[in-house]
Order: structure tokens, then C-alpha cells, then sequence
């Protein structure tokens, strides 16, 4: 693996930097034009319901139109077992902008957090 596949994450509508402390995520440019507005609506979300529930993990930074925005960098799940997942989803409950996988799920300072609840759909 070599600097940059360490550093940079590739989803379907963004692209994820990992800089340090922080994960800074922007639309994906790479995938058109159509996948970089799913982006940027994402983005937009995150920004929008970071507060609005203590299992998300909040943004920390967004620049305006939410081109970018920056989350404290937590480290990913890669395999979450059947105990962990309920607690984390219970307090959550249904909440739509979830994508339930391990990937979506981190820990920063020792608690689990939802990392990728952007969406496009409304």
C-alpha cells in the first residue's frame, strides 16, 4: 500500500483526506459531474445533522457551500461485532442517512461514532 491509498479514501460521491488528527471530506471530482453534486449534497447533510444527534460525529469545520468539510479523524471499523453494533444503533434508532456497514462506524476518545451519515436522499 503505498503513501496515498493510506491517505486518501475513494467513495462513490467523495473523497476522503486523512491529514493528521483530521479526516477532510470533499465531493469526488474523479467520478463526474453528477457524483461530485451527490457529493457536495452529502457533505451539505453532514453539516447540517452533525448536531442534531450525540452518535454522529460532528463536523468540526465546513467551508462555505460545504466544498469541504472536516471531522476529527476517528479510526474506522473494519469488522464490528453483533453487541457493539446494537448499542451504538440503539440510541440512533432508524436513522435514514446511515448506510449500516462497519465502514460507516468509527471510535474517537473511546466511544463509537456514526463517521458517514451524508446522503442524497431527502
Amino acid at each position: 500500500m503505498n503513501f496515498f491509498e493510506k491517505r486518501i479514501k475513494q467513495g462513490e460521491t467523495r473523497l476522503v483526506f486523512l491529514v493528521g488528527n483530521y479526516a477532510i471530506k470533499t465531493p469526488n471530482f474523479l467520478k463526474g459531474y453528477r457524483q461530485f453534486l451527490y457529493g457536495l449534497i452529502s457533505n451539505h447533510q453532514e453539516k447540517a445533522y452533525s448536531n442534531s444527534n450525540p452518535n454522529l460525529l460532528p463536523v468540526i469545520f465546513s467551508c462555505i457551500g460545504s466544498l469541504f468539510i472536516i471531522f476529527p479523524r476517528a479510526k474506522v471499523l473494519t469488522e464490528i461485532d453483533h453487541e457493539t453494533f446494537l448499542k451504538v444503533m440503539k440510541p440512533i434508532g432508524d436513522y435514514p442517512r446511515v448506510d449500516y456497514k462497519a465502514e460507516s462506524f468509527g471510535v474517537w476518545k473511546n466511544k463509537v461514532y456514526v463517521i458517514d451519515y451524508g446522503t442524497t436522499y431527502f
